[in-house]
C-alpha cells in the first residue's frame, strides 16, 4: 500500500493540503482510526470548498467524497483500471479488504508508468501444506520459509516471477497460516500485490483453488511452494493461449534407474531373461500449471480435491489439456530433505 496516499478523517483541510503537496498527488484516501475507508479527497474538492469560505481548520471528513470509486481486495478489475482513470479523471482508487479497511491505494502513475502490469496472469502459490517431509523444520515454521541462498524459498519464487514483471501474487494458506501471513505482510516489495486467502480446512492442491472462484481473470499461473522452476512463464502463457488450452501442465522428462537386475518370467515361473539395472524415462508433473477459468468451474467450493482428480475430470469433460515440457536442469524440488540438500547445492552453483 502506498503509505503516503491516505489521511485520517480528523485531520484539518490545511493539514490535508500540506500532505497533498508532500505526496505530489491530487488525491488521498480518507480513513478512520481503524483504517476503514471513509472516502477520498482531492485538491479540486478542497478548492471548491475554499471558495465558499470554509475554515482551513475544519476536519477533512466534512468535505471528502464519501461515495468514491473503489475495489475490493479480491475483485480488482485490472483490465478496467486504465479506462477508469482516463474517463473519471481521478488520481487514486482505494482497495479495501473484507472488513472495509484500506488495503492499498492504486495511483494513476501505477498505470501510466507501467508499474502495475495488467497484461499478465496473477500467480497463485499453494502454501497451505504441512511440509511433513521437511520436519523438524516444518514443525516450527511453514515450509515456504525454509532458507535457500540467503533468502526464504518463497522469496526466491516471488523474485523469479518479479523478474518477468509478474506482480500479482495470491497465496492460499492453512498450516501455520498466521506466521506465513505475517512474513508476507512484512515483505517490502514495491508495486507488488500480495493477497492471502485462508483455507478453513485442508483442501488439497486444487480444492484450495475453489475458494478463489470469484476472482475475475481468464488465466492463472498456479504453482506449489516447494518447487522452484527457472523458466520463462510469459512464453508458457503464450503457448497456453495459442493452443487454446484450458489447462497447461508444466512437465519434464525424468529418468529413473532401478538399482537391481529385473527378472522376466513366464506364467509357470520359468526364468526367461534378466535385465541389469534398467532405466525408464517418463514425463512427470512438476506441480505448476496455467489454469483457465473453466477449470475453476469444475471445483466445488471449500471441498477437498487433489489436482490429479481435477485433471482427469477436465479430460472427461472434453476440456483441452496440454503439456509444456522443460529441461531437467530447469526445476528444483525442495519437498524433502534429500531433494533439498541436492538442489540447494545445484541452485547455488
Amino acid at each position: 500500500m502506498r503509505k503516503n496516499f491516505f489521511i485520517n478523517e480528523n485531520k484539518t483541510i490545511k493539514e490535508t493540503l500540506i500532505k497533498l503537496s508532500k505526496c505530489a498527488t491530487k488525491g488521498l484516501a480518507v480513513v478512520n482510526s481503524s483504517k476503514k475507508l471513509i472516502g477520498v479527497i482531492s485538491d479540486g474538492d478542497i478548492r471548491k470548498k475554499l471558495i465558499t469560505g470554509i475554515n482551513l481548520n475544519s476536519p477533512i471528513k466534512k468535505i471528502c467524497n464519501k461515495k468514491p470509486i473503489f475495489f475490493k481486495k479480491n475483485n480488482i478489475k485490472h483490465n478496467f483500471i486504465s479506462r477508469l482513470f482516463k474517463e473519471k479523471k481521478i488520481d487514486i482508487i482505494p482497495v479495501i479488504d473484507k472488513y472495509k479497511k484500506l488495503y492499498r491505494v492504486i495511483h494513476w502513475s501505477d498505470i501510466i508508468e507501467n508499474k502495475l502490469k495488467t497484461n499478465y496472469a496473477p500467480v497463485i502459490i499453494l502454501a497451505g501444506g504441512k511440509g511433513t517431509r521437511l520436519r523438524p523444520f516444518a514443525k516450527i515454521l511453514p515450509k515456504p520459509l525454509i532458507p535457500i541462498n540467503n533468502k526464504t524459498l518463497i522469496e526466491n519464487i516471488i523474485q523469479k516471477f518479479k523478474e518477468e514483471n509478474f506482480n500479482h501474487f495470491i497465496f492460499t494458506l492453512n498450516y501455520k497460516k498466521n506466521i506465513l501471513e505475517s512474513f508476507l505482510k512484512g515483505l517490502n516489495y514495491k508495486n507488488v500485490i500480495l493477497e492471502t486467502f485462508h483455507e478453513k480446512k485442508p483442501l488439497g492442491t486444487s480444492g484450495s483453488l475453489s475458494i478463489l472462484k470469484k476472482l475475475r481473470y481468464n488465466e492463472f499461473i498456479v504453482t506449489n511452494c516447494d518447487m522452484y522452476i527457472d523458466v520463462d512463464y510469459k512464453k508458457i502463457l503464450q503457448f497456453h493461449k495459442k493452443n487454446k488450452n484450458d489447462l497447461t501442465i508444466i512437465s519434464s522428462t525424468y529418468e529413473m534407474q532401478i538399482p537391481y537386475g529385473i527378472i522376466k518370467k513366464n506364467k509357470s515361473l520359468k526364468f526367461l531373461q534378466i535385465q541389469e539395472k534398467p532405466s525408464f524415462k517418463s514425463n512427470i508433473n512438476l506441480g505448476s500449471y496455467i489454469v483457465s477459468k473453466k477449470i475453476f468451474n469444475l471445483l466445488t467450493y471449500n471441498k477437498y480435491e487433489d489436482m490429479n482428480k481435477t485433471i482427469m475430470r477436465a479430460k472427461k469433460r472434453g476440456l483441452n489439456i496440454g503439456l509444456y515440457n522443460i529441461d531437467k536442469d530447469k526445476w528444483y524440488d525442495y519437498g524433502d530433505w534429500r531433494k533439498f540438500n541436492k538442489n540447494t547445492t545445484n541452485f547455488l552453483n
